[in-house]
């Protein structure tokens, strides 16, 4: 299956990584399938700080609050398969991708999820897309340990892919 688009919300937290695996997930996608990238970036970044940014997180999710983002898709009907890249928060989507499954129509659209975890895999993330993207069929997607060194994620997504494309 060709990939349009790829999307990614934040980067990963191991410390022994120069790049976030959702970002060595995101070149692999596009190395492989050619796609167009998104950056799904709010308009008040959190503090860098974990401490002092998982409050925020917590009641925004908690609320509701859903933060704006900078920017949004200029043409989201030229894309049919959109690979979803996103961390795992709490066994949920972080807050900046229900704002971008709300704000775009990804009616008839087949979106593939990648995403990071800290041991709940995708917790309830599938449900939520499947949620706020109704009439999109939603695939059960490649997820991986936060914690894993970037060279396997490379390869664990590599071989993901090509399994998936035959």
């Amino acid at each position: 299956m060709e990939a349009d688009a790829v999307t990614s919300a934040s980067l990963n937290r191991s410390t022994d990584n120069t790049e976030g695996n959702l970002q060595v997930m995101a070149q692999v996608i596009i190395e492989e399938t050619g796609a167009d990238v998104f950056h799904i970036l709010i308009e008040e970044p959190y503090d860098p700080d974990y401490s002092t940014m998982l409050p925020t997180a917590i009641e925004q999710m908690e609320n509701e609050d859903w933060p704006a983002l900078q920017e949004k898709i200029e043409n989201p009907s030229d894309y049919d398969v959109i690979y979803l890249g996103t961390p795992v928060w709490n066994a949920s989507l972080p807050p900046a991708m229900h704002t971008f499954l709300e704000e775009n129509d990804l009616s008839g659209k087949t979106i593939i999820p990648f995403g990071i975890h800290l041991g709940s895999r995708f917790g309830r993330i599938l449900d939520e897309i499947e949620t706020l993207a109704p009439e999109a069929i939603v695939t059960e997607g490649f997820t991986i340990s936060a914690d894993t060194p970037n060279r396997e994620v490379e390869t664990e997504i590599r071989t993901w892919l090509t399994e998936t494309s035959d």
